[in-house]
């Protein structure tokens, strides 16, 4: 019944037109789980399905940022590049942002817990796609970038076990985020999965812990789903229906 339920709910992603906001996703958080790094989905491909975006780039090659329509590689020394658009991804969700929802708040936010439950406040409802775009003041901020992987590929949570590891204090910048629905699970990361870089766009990562002062919050709904499957023999040979929660929550949480 298990994967019944999943190609149904892949099927009305996929399918469904109605509602406004769409969100576009390469490759599946399964397949990136299992160590396919073996990006063949160019930033200009990317690039025209949206405008803000979160993933990673070919071999694992730092956290990827689409903010505003530029990209931004944060590499493993923890600074931010930009990109030629020729080069690749393995694994990118991104949609056109557009402001549904948008509040300020000046409370207190200790940590991810804290954060999801502000921003849980303020959905119509848990069962659609949000992108999420927070500009905060930040007393804290813990985050990571892994190196660049060389053949064969190691799954992703041994990679995260040795990661860089960088930590700021009183700095302001945006987090880069989506929420996809727990039902989504062996697609993406479901509820929050936060990239961070800074006002300018020096440093960034992968977001593990964080304290905010104030915030400005902007979220923008998806009701519509399209999801492209990479055309590769590592993909073709990757378990992408084997059941990783316990990966995510090492690797991406």
């Amino acid at each position: 019944m298990k994967s019944v339920f999943y190609f149904l709910a892949a099927a009305f992603f996929c399918c469904n037109s109605f509602g406004e906001g769409k969100t576009f996703q390469y490759s599946t958080i399964n397949s990136l789980l299992n160590g396919d790094y073996n990006g063949s989905f160019s930033l200009k491909d990317l690039r025209s399905h949206g405008d803000f975006g979160i993933g990673t780039y070919r071999d694992l090659d730092g956290e990827m940022i689409l903010l505003d329509g530029v990209f931004y590689q944060i590499k493993a020394d923890g600074k931010v590049y930009q990109p030629e658009l020729e080069i690749k991804t393995p694994f990118a969700v991104v949609t056109n942002f557009k402001e549904d929802i948008t509040f300020k708040t000046e409370e207190a936010v200790t940590d991810l817990k804290v954060l999801g439950k502000l921003l849980d406040a303020k959905l119509p409802t848990e069962n659609i796609i949000y992108a999420v775009k927070v500009d905060a003041d930040f007393s804290y901020v813990k985050v990571r970038s892994v190196p660049a992987q060389v053949k064969p590929f190691k799954p992703l949570v041994a990679i995260t076990k040795d990661q860089p590891v960088f930590e700021y204090k009183n700095i302001k910048g945006t987090l880069v985020c989506f929420r996809f629905p727990a039902f989504t699970e062996k697609i993406n990361v479901p509820e929050y999965h936060f990239h961070f870089i800074s006002e300018d766009k020096t440093v960034g990562g992968h977001l593990l812990e964080v304290k905010i002062r104030k915030a400005e919050v902007r979220i923008s709904k998806s009701h519509n789903f399209e999801l492209s499957l990479p055309k590769t023999a590592e993909f073709y040979r990757s378990n992408v229906s084997g059941n990783n929660k316990s990966d995510i929550n090492q690797a991406e949480k």
